[in-house]
């Protein structure tokens, strides 16, 4: 396994958090997040912004597989 330095691991903290990252990646910037205190608060940060965006909309269903698919597609072609 390969040590991450600060930056690769800012840089994949997002798909860190949405558990986007290959499987290696994955255990990378867990295993820096363990002794690395401030790439972990920042990982605390994401989770917590995250939580808050939760709790604005409660209630609100998540979208079935169809609907974030044509969700995305809207996006996209309005871009």
């Amino acid at each position: 396994m390969r040590a991450l330095t600060c930056a690769a691991t800012r840089r994949r903290l997002d798909a860190f958090h949405d558990r986007e990252l290959p499987v290696a990646d994955q255990i990378a910037v867990d295993a820096h997040l363990d002794w690395c205190d401030e790439c972990a608060a920042l990982a605390d940060e994401l989770r917590s912004v995250s939580t808050a965006l939760r709790a604005v909309a409660p209630g609100r269903a998540a979208l079935s597989a169809e609907e974030a698919a044509g969700f995305g597609g809207m996006v996209v072609s309005r871009l």
